[in-house]
């Protein structure tokens, strides 16, 4: 039976998981009882609490009601009604936690009616004490009763602890027996699986490996061209054995079609292919091929006559062509030189017409120079007329500004005179006072020594404005000639630069025919290179079309030789 991939492989990964479920069981139950014992100890514990707790509230209850029969304050009850209020719920937590034991509830119902009997004594000898009956309170307390009950308490207590304690020894053993067999587990089981996983995979993939390995290189050696590989024997797996089957068949096909192959290479084209089937690609080509080559070989035949006949034309046509570019190309080489001088004369040319295209614009720049510095020289000479003219007014200003002081000079000397004339009369009128009027004459006196200091100055300031008219006449007279020296200085360099500005005009009219003559011999001498250099091509052209030529025969002469031979080869395959 074989099997197949999937199943192969279903069966490895089952193993495998078989081996994990159990491990995981197993650790699973281990588990389980390592938790059941912590929790049986975690509620041993809680039973011991409990029971403490069960014997602090007596003890509390018992300190409240001593502390009140010693001193009959009711502060002191606080503790015995915290126990008592208590109590009851401690006892029943107990009684729930010891339910859940496995020890039971043995001794509970006892340690109830102990703790009962123990509340009720208290309780009695606290009324008595309120009644006032203290010493019948004391006779109870030493009646021992309260002391039995205590004495049960603590037993039932301690019974119960001990157990507890024992029973926290058991789970902890247990649970630490659980926790070791749990690692042991652990620490075997996980290799073992991982073992048991790693050799599953192993057989599973070599059984399925092994064979495809051998396929592949059987098909590694087929592309190679090798049709003789041996194939693997059958697999006992379903997929394998069939892969196997289909490349047995594509090898006979190969082989089948390496036979034709090396008929048709022998030149056998009778032989007849045959499709395997209708998808048969190879076949099909093949058969294809047969009959395309048979084709050719029939038309290589008659073509190979036709070009023996053209290949002789050629020939011929080809000497023809030969002469005459060998007459072309001496003729180029003629021309080319003479190109060469007339390039050498256009440059020399274009070199002086670039020399004067220099000197006609370095004229210009200067002729526009100059005429710039004699525009701003007729710009200064109009300024300096224009204050020629602003200085000839200033001297007019200051020449009526003369004349106006001389006449207040006259104006001053006329009340000198006349303040003189004023002091003399008033002196005389003084002195006709007597000694009433001598004061009088003293002021009179220095009036007309005031008045002749007066008239003196007025006499030097006479003086120096009659020099001061004199010396601006003669200044406006020498502003006046060198005014009109300026003008006609002014009237010649306008017409300088009118000459100017018409020999600029000239020399930028013969700048542009400067420059077109310059851009005609630069086009010239661009075109006797660009024609120098088409000759030397035509020449390289002309003896290339020689080479060529020369090429061309010899083509033509290998061409016969190939056809001959392609004649000879042709005549070896057998046609239908």
């Amino acid at each position: 039976m074989r099997w197949t991939i999937n199943r192969q492989i279903a069966a490895g990964y089952a193993i495998s998981l078989l081996f994990v479920i159990a491990l995981g069981g197993t650790a699973y139950w281990a588990s389980h009882q390592m938790l059941d014992a912590f929790s049986q100890r975690r509620n041993a514990t809680l039973i011991i609490l409990a029971s403490d707790q069960v014997l602090t509230l007596i003890q509390d209850a018992e300190s409240g009601q001593r502390g009140y029969l010693l001193t009959g304050a009711e502060p002191y009850l606080e503790p015995y009604r915290s126990a008592a209020s208590r109590l009851p719920s401690a006892v029943d937590n107990l009684k729930l936690l010891l339910g859940k034991s496995a020890l039971g509830q043995d001794g509970v119902a006892d340690l109830q009616t102990a703790v009962n009997d123990r509340l009720a004594e208290l309780a009695h000898t606290i009324d008595l004490k309120r009644a006032a009956q203290g010493a019948a309170a004391l006779d109870v307390v030493n009646q021992g009763a309260g002391r039995e009950a205590m004495d049960r308490i603590r037993q039932r207590l301690d019974v119960i602890k001990q157990a507890q304690v024992s029973e926290q020894d058991t789970r902890n053993k247990e649970a630490q027996s659980a926790s070791a067999f749990l690692l042991d587990v652990l620490a075997i089981g996980i290799p073992l699986s991982v073992v048991v996983m790693i050799l599953s995979g192993m057989v599973t993939s070599r059984r399925i490996l092994k064979p495809v390995e051998e396929i592949t290189a059987a098909a590694r050696a087929v592309s190679e061209g090798d049709l003789a590989v041996q194939l693997p024997e059958k697999s006992k797996l379903e997929e394998i054995h069939a892969l196997t089957r289909s490349f047995e068949g594509m090898v006979a096909s190969l082989r089948q079609s390496a036979s034709l192959s090396e008929r048709l290479a022998s030149g056998d084209l009778t032989v007849e292919i045959k499709p395997l089937s209708g998808k048969d690609v190879v076949g099909k080509s093949q058969a294809d091929m047969v009959t395309k080559l048979s084709d050719l070989i029939e038309q290589v035949q008659r073509s190979g006559v036709q070009v023996n006949s053209s290949a002789v034309q050629i020939a011929a046509t080809s000497k023809e062509q030969q002469s005459t570019a060998s007459e072309m190309a001496s003729t180029t080489t003629e021309i080319s030189a003479t190109s060469k001088e007339i390039s050498v004369t256009a440059a020399e040319l274009l070199k002086a017409a670039d020399t004067m295209n220099e000197a006609c614009q370095r004229l210009a720049g200067l002729a526009v120079d100059g005429k710039e510095g004699l525009l701003r020289m007729e710009q200064v000479m109009r300024q300096i007329i224009d204050a020629s003219a602003a200085i000839t007014a200033r001297f007019g200003e200051m020449n009526d500004r003369a004349g106006t002081i001389s006449s207040v000079v006259t104006t001053i000397t006329k009340v000198a005179d006349q303040t003189n004339l004023l002091s003399l009369n008033a002196a005389i009128e003084a002195e006709k006072a007597g000694e009433y009027g001598r004061g009088f004459s003293v002021v009179a006196a220095e009036i007309r020594r005031l008045a002749d200091q007066t008239a003196a100055s007025t006499l030097d300031i006479e003086q120096m404005v009659k020099e001061m008219l004199a010396s601006v006449s003669a200044g406006v007279m020498g502003m006046d000639k060198f005014s009109e020296e300026v003008r006609r200085n002014a009237h010649e360099v306008t017409d300088v630069t009118r000459q100017i500005d018409g020999m600029i005009e000239q020399v930028q009219l013969l700048a542009p025919s400067v420059e077109s003559v310059y851009e005609g011999m630069r086009t010239q001498t661009q075109g006797s290179a660009q024609i120098s250099e088409a000759l030397v091509q035509l020449g390289d052209a002309a003896r290339q079309t020689a080479d060529a030529i020369r090429d061309s025969n010899r083509a033509v002469e290998q061409l016969n030789e190939a056809t001959g031979g392609l004649q000879k080869a042709v005549s070896r395959f057998k046609l239908r």
